[in-house]
């Protein structure tokens, strides 16, 4: 019994041929074209840039609790570091306002945590004191406050937070630029779990 040798022209198999089509018309797409802010947009969503986040916020007329007021340059980088995946930036000043996280456990940080009791900051032994008042809030119950413990986690992955009364763009040279309508926006920063268990930030 004699058997025939089939061949078979994968570059013309119909289900070949449509997969590389649309490989072609995925690899057209570029993804650094600048893309516009949704203007149906509510206060909560945010948009992706690489490993930072931009969230529309409420409006901010003045420093947020674990934020100062801050008068930076501009381009205004939005994520720390020196490298090219570092460079989210605002790109103008015009109509802007703001404002920068509190360094973990400053005397900002904590100032700002002791006046939620009332405790003012030039109060001596303000740390001690400000402990006092979180294990007295703990017990009555008091879930109303941020606690050290809180401050930490969420100073951790904050970027800055600025209103604008103009369009703005954020750029980047890797990602696509992001064009901003006025409002209020906060930056944070992706997160990931290390082997430890740890929550440490995504650096692009």
């Amino acid at each position: 019994m004699t058997t025939t040798a089939t061949t078979f022209d994968i570059d013309n198999h119909g289900a070949v041929r449509q997969l590389r089509e649309a490989q072609a018309q995925v690899e057209k797409i570029k993804n650094d074209d600048p893309q516009n802010f949704p203007e149906a947009a509510s206060i909560g969503d945010a948009v992706r840039q690489g490993d930072v986040y931009i969230q529309l916020i409420d409006d901010v007329t003045s420093a947020p609790i674990l934020f100062k007021k801050t008068t930076p340059a501009f381009p205004m980088q939005l994520a720390p570091g020196t490298t090219k995946g570092s460079r989210h930036c605002l790109e103008h000043g015009r109509g802007v306002t703001a404002y920068e996280p509190c360094e973990g456990n400053s005397i900002e940080m904590i100032a700002q945590l002791a006046a939620q009791y009332g405790i003012a900051a030039n109060s001596p032994d303000l740390r001690q004191q400000l402990r006092t008042a979180e294990w007295a809030a703990r017990k009555a119950g008091d879930t109303t406050k941020i606690d050290r413990v809180d401050a930490f986690s969420l100073l951790m992955l904050a970027g800055p937070i600025f209103a604008l009364t103009e369009t703005n763009t954020v750029t980047h040279p890797e990602h696509g630029d992001w064009v901003l309508p006025p409002g209020s926006y906060r930056v944070t920063y992706q997160r990931t779990v290390a082997r430890d268990n740890t929550v440490t930030r995504v650096l692009d």
